[in-house]
This record gives C-alpha cells, structure tokens and sequence, in this order.
C-alpha cells in the first residue's frame, strides 16, 4: 500500500447564522486522539463591504474581522451583526442561491485565511440534504471553492481538493469518531455502537435530516426543511412587534439569543426579555417539524434506534423530537470536545470525513 504523506484539512460549515470551521494535519503515522490533532473555531456569518462598513464602523478595532477579496471586491467578514448597517437584515441572502453567492464565498475564504495555510490539501463542506441530491449542484459548488484565491492584496491561497457531503453527515461522524485513534479513521464507520440512526441538523435557514443504516446511507430517507431558526425569529418578531407596538430588526433578536440573554429594548416599554415569547413560538415550529419528519421516514422509523441531534437549532427543537422519538437512544450534540473554543459538530465531522477518505 502506498504511504500516505500527512495532509492538511479543513472542514467548513458556512451557515446561515455562524461560519464555523476546523483544520488540522491528518498523518497516519501519529498516534495521537482525533481531538488532539485539530482546531476549531466559531464566528458569525456576517459579510458587508468594505466601503459599507467604513461608514459605521471602525471595522479595524473589531476583534477576529477578517477583510477578504472576493471578484475585485472587499468584504468585512465575521463580525457581530449589532455592529453592521441597519439594512443588514434585508441584505441577507436566505436561499438556495446562497453557496453560489459572492457572501457565501467571502466566508468560505474567511475560514481558510484564518486556517493559517497558504496550501489546502483538502476542504470538505456541507450541502443541505435537498440541494446534495443535485448532481450539477454539487459539482458546480466542488469547482467554485477549488483552485487559487487571492484572499486579500498580501495572501494567496491554494486549495487542492474539495469534497461536497450532505450537511447531516458532518454530525454522524463526528459523533462516532470522539475518542478513535486517527490511525483507526479507516475503520471507524465499521465499529458502529448502533444500526439504524436519524440525524437531524436544525440550521438557520433549514433543518436537514439522513437516516444511516450502519454504513450506508439511505438516499430514500434524506429530506429537508425549512423549517428552522429563521422562522422561529420571524414568528417572534411580530409576536414582539403586536405586544409592544415596534418592530426590531431580526439581527437584533438573533445577537440577543447568541449571547443567551434574550435581552433587546423595546422603545418606552423600556428592556425586555423574550425568551417565554421565543420558547412558545419555538415549541410550535418544533411540532410542525416533528410531523414533517415522521412523515418523511416513516416506512424506517420502527428500525431506528439512535437519534443524533445537531445544530445552531438544537435547544429550540430537541424536546419534542426527543418526545416522538422516546423508543432511541437520543444524542444531543450541539458541539463537540470544547478545547478552550467552541467546536461544531458538522465542521468537526466534515474533518473527520476528510482524513478518513485520504486513507482509503
């Protein structure tokens, strides 16, 4: 068998709401614990151009901005959203155009010029499960994000391969690779402690689901929705805008739920917390979703045993999913080994994904 030399990897999840994105050398002659031989980091998916952001910010102070070249043009990237242009909510593109979008691109290469290589051996990133059954799709993606980019005026960055999974499958093997030897990668999909698993990735924009059944997994089960965090803030939004009179910016809701204060001002009703008022619509989207599901795999849901549960979603939905599905083993896993940041789950998986296909 041919050696394999150590490889460079990176696997970014670029949401709706956060990029997120780990990196790190894959060589088959460490021994070292997959959690040992990766970095991880979390930032929002906020983009604005350059001239833009200089009218309302001193973008140079912020910590973490990234400043990339996208077609000619430069973007601020990673910031809090407080801190952009009010319009900032009705800029954002919430599509299926968004991975073929110049934003989508700009925090692609945010997560590279922030992985510190100048050459990528491989990326690995996610498509919603709907999107991945497109052939074309999945190819015109792999070729965008392969091949040269002049990141900023000083940097260029080269990246080798690409290989586009659906987005689920981040979380699955991330799940079942925590404490497996790297030399082990190869093998890991066949130790399974479970046969038949539905794992679900309750997004911004979408909540993605695939049933794996052992090692395979079962395209007549792969489904999406959009059915997801940004429809749970919308629904607040004019819950709030009803009781209180004033309409707040969705940026503004989403910053206060990442933060985990639920905290905004509502003009002279003065500070508010909405987190009963985003529990209540949250719980009736969750049920929504729990019957699309169902439904969706139902000729299967007797053989499933193991329910993995991902995403920026995940406290908003998992008590009911965890309802209907009480007869499984329910795995919550919003992120993964904390190593001094906060690791996502599908990127870490997208990683994982990444070594363990070099050394087939």
């Amino acid at each position: 068998m041919e050696k394999v030399s150590p490889k460079f990897i990176v696997g970014v999840d670029v949401g709706y709401s956060n990029l997120k994105f780990t990196y790190g050398v894959f060589d088959p002659e460490d021994n070292k614990n997959i959690t040992e031989l990766f970095r991880s980091e979390i930032y929002p998916s906020t983009v604005q151009s350059i001239t833009e952001a200089s009218n309302i910010c001193d973008y140079k102070s912020i910590n973490n901005a990234c400043i990339v070249n996208v077609n000619g043009n430069e973007y601020l990237t990673c910031v809090t959203p407080n801190v952009l242009s009010s319009k900032y909510d009705s800029e954002r593109i919430i599509d299926d155009s968004y991975p073929f979008s110049d934003e989508y691109l700009a925090l692609y290469l945010s997560a590279l010029l922030h992985s510190g290589r100048k050459e990528i051996d491989l990326v690995v990133v996610g498509l919603p499960a709907r999107e991945y059954i497109d052939e074309e799709r999945k190819e015109r993606l792999k070729q965008r994000l392969t091949g040269t980019f002049n990141v900023t005026n000083k940097t260029q960055i080269t990246v080798n391969d690409v290989i586009v999974i659906p987005q689920p499958l981040g979380a699955f093997c991330a799940e079942l690779s925590q404490s497996i030897p790297n030399q082990e990668a190869t093998k890991f999909i066949k130790n399974l402690n479970f046969n038949t698993s539905l794992i679900i990735d309750i997004g911004f924009y979408s909540t993605d689901w695939v049933v794996m059944n052992a090692k395979q997994m079962e395209h007549d089960f792969l489904g999406s929705s959009y059915n997801a965090v940004s429809v749970i803030l919308k629904d607040t939004q004019q819950l709030l805008g009803k009781k209180y009179g004033i309409i707040r910016n969705e940026s503004l809701l989403e910053d206060a739920i990442r933060t985990g204060s639920y905290n905004i001002s509502m003009g002279s009703s003065g500070d508010i917390n909405f987190f009963a008022d985003f529990k209540e619509m949250a719980n009736r989207r969750a049920e929504k979703l729990v019957r699309e599901i169902t439904a969706a795999v139902r000729e299967c849901v007797t053989k499933i045993d193991t329910i993995i549960i991902c995403g920026g979603g995940l406290d908003f939905y998992k008590d009911k999913i965890s309802e209907r599905f009480n007869h499984c083993n329910i795995i919550t896993a919003d992120t993964a080994v904390d190593r001094n940041t906060t690791v996502s789950l599908n990127s870490l998986g997208f990683w994982v994904y990444g070594f363990s296909q070099i050394r087939k």
